[in-house]
C-alpha cells in the first residue's frame, strides 16, 4: 500500500476559497492548510466582528429609543387621532428604511474611498478587499437596530403620549 503525499494546496482565485476565508476577509497569500495562529487570527476576527456589530446595534436601538420618547406629543396626537401601534410600527419602518438606506450607500462609497486612497498612498504594503457578502448583512445590523429601538419607544410614547397630547403646555 503506498503513502500518498499530500501538500497543502493555494487558491489563486477568490471564488475558489472556502466560505469561512472569505467571512474573516483572508484571501491573499495564505494557503488552506490550517496552523494555529491562522486559526487563531480568524477566530479573533470573527468574535471582534460580533462585539462590534452588537455594540452598534445596542447604541443604535438606544438612540432610536430616545428619538422616539422625544417624539411623545406626536405619537400621542396620533392615538388620540385613532392610529394603532401596527399603523405607527409602519411609518417607523418607512423611517428606518429612508434613513438606513441612504446611509448604507455612503457607508459603501466611503469605503470604496478609502480603498481608492489606501492604494495610493500605500500601492505596494496595504491591500484591502471589499466584501460583497457583508453589505446586505451590514444593512440588516442597522435597520434592525433601529426598528427594535423605535419600536420599543413608540410603545411608551403612545401610552404616555396621548396624556401629553390632551394637556397643553406652552
Amino acid at each position: 500500500m503506498r503513502r500518498r503525499r499530500v501538500t497543502p494546496r493555494v487558491y489563486s482565485s477568490a471564488s475558489r476559497w472556502p466560505r469561512f476565508w472569505l467571512v474573516v476577509g483572508i484571501l491573499h497569500g495564505l494557503r488552506v492548510a490550517s496552523s494555529p495562529a491562522r486559526l487563531e487570527f480568524g477566530v479573533f476576527a470573527i468574535v471582534l466582528f460580533l462585539f462590534v456589530s452588537l455594540v452598534g446595534l445596542v447604541i443604535l436601538a438606544i438612540e432610536r429609543y430616545f428619538g422616539m420618547l422625544e417624539k411623545t406629543q406626536e405619537l400621542g396626537v396620533l392615538g388620540v387621532l385613532g392610529a394603532s401601534l401596527t399603523y405607527v410600527s409602519g411609518l417607523l419602518l418607512l423611517e428606518t428604511l429612508a434613513i438606513c438606506v441612504p446611509a448604507s450607500a455612503a457607508g459603501i462609497g466611503a469605503t470604496f474611498l478609502m480603498r481608492w486612497g489606501a492604494a495610493m498612498a500605500f500601492p505596494k504594503l496595504l491591500r484591502i478587499d471589499v466584501v460583497y457578502l457583508w453589505w446586505p448583512i451590514a444593512f440588516g445590523i442597522a435597520a434592525l437596530g433601529s426598528v427594535v429601538g423605535a419600536v420599543i419607544g413608540a410603545r411608551k410614547a403612545l401610552r404616555d403620549g396621548v396624556v401629553q397630547a390632551l394637556s397643553y403646555e406652552p
